[in-house]
């Protein structure tokens, strides 16, 4: 039976599947990547630990923690979620209520989550 860290994960997969292949989204992953030589956004999920690390070349999701990643994310699988997919806006209230917790830079936070809301509408078809 498919965990509620299951379906995140699953759907981690398929936004950097689909960052992979939309030239939009590349073109907005080089712009916030910019100078440095990459990224990594990690997601603690109940007891889960997972990354995606967004390079010039490539974007690759992996299990486990990353030794020193730009920015955290703690919270439970569906706040995540919907987040990620646009349903609650990711704001300093959801922060405040102790249902977000963010580790790290946020200003990567908001940028990641803005590209991966860009593929939003290719997910939900």
């Amino acid at each position: 039976m498919e965990t509620a860290v299951d379906q995140v994960q699953k759907y981690l997969r398929l936004l950097v599947d689909l960052m992979k292949k939309s030239e939009e989204a590349k073109s907005k992953l080089l712009t916030w990547i910019d100078k440095y030589d990459g990224k990594i956004i990690e997601f603690h999920v109940d007891n889960s630990a997972f990354h995606i690390v967004f390079s010039k070349e490539d974007v690759k999701f992996e299990e486990g923690s990353y030794p020193s990643p730009d920015v955290i994310m703690i919270t439970e699988p569906n706040v995540l979620m919907d987040v990620l997919s646009g349903k609650i806006r990711l704001s300093s209230s959801l922060i405040a209520e102790g249902k977000f917790r963010v580790w790290g830079n946020f200003h990567e936070l908001v940028l990641f989550t803005r590209i991966a809301s860009s593929l939003r509408r290719t997910v939900e078809t």
